[in-house]
């Protein structure tokens, strides 16, 4: 199941995904070769991925007959006192593989001050950032972008479990805020246009 999903993938570089699956590159070629599939057992965490992957691609129509999985009950927990936050930095520290020195900014959310996101940060050599007490304008550009994600993507919608709004929010960044949405202040691309031509550029 995880080589069938890797395989119908686009613009994810082979080697970050089966990072992210805990399946090695030499595997998923022999079963692209017709090798027999890897029936290891998935954790919770790479299930929840690939379950919010698999639901973005089919716009919420997912269902596990079609993928042949068979899933009793998918539950997800965050690292304690993250509230999930130390998962999108993960998942974002696979996909980029940032130099160390970056600089993570957030506000002075309880989750983001947490031990276990603070010794993330420190796992990944990220410097901390974190907007001053009572100061909206440190947080301005990030506002904007939960402006636009709220009007157009939140409002007027309804989640019956916390996997179905990620699974959303998971679309609307990935697959139509990042690679379809044009940006006036980008001339009128993507950001992922954008980035690949401004490293073109390089």
């Amino acid at each position: 199941m995880k080589y069938a999903w890797i395989d119908a993938q686009r613009g994810f570089a082979l080697a970050e995904m089966c990072a992210v699956l805990d399946v090695s590159v030499s595997g998923y070629r022999a079963w692209k070769r017709g090798g027999k599939l890897d029936r290891k057992r998935l954790s919770d965490g790479q299930m929840l991925t690939l379950i919010q992957a698999i639901h973005a691609e089919h716009k919420g129509a997912y269902g596990s007959p079609p993928h042949g999985a068979r899933i009793a009950r998918a539950r997800f927990r965050g690292e304690q006192g993250t509230g999930g936050a130390a998962d999108a930095l993960t998942m974002a520290w696979f996909r980029r593989k940032p130099a160390a020195g970056l600089l993570h900014h957030s506000d002075r959310g309880s989750q983001y001050a947490s031990q276990a996101f603070q010794s993330k940060l420190g796992e990944y050599d990220m410097l901390c950032s974190m907007s001053r007490k009572g100061n909206c304008w440190d947080n301005a550009p990030t506002e904007s972008w939960f402006n636009s994600f709220k009007n157009e993507r939140v409002h007027g919608e309804r989640f019956a479990t916390r996997a179905e709004m990620t699974a959303m929010a998971f679309e609307y960044i990935e697959v139509f805020y990042n690679r379809k949405r044009l940006h006036s202040t980008l001339g009128y691309k993507p950001p992922i246009r954008f980035l690949q031509d401004w490293l073109a550029a390089q």
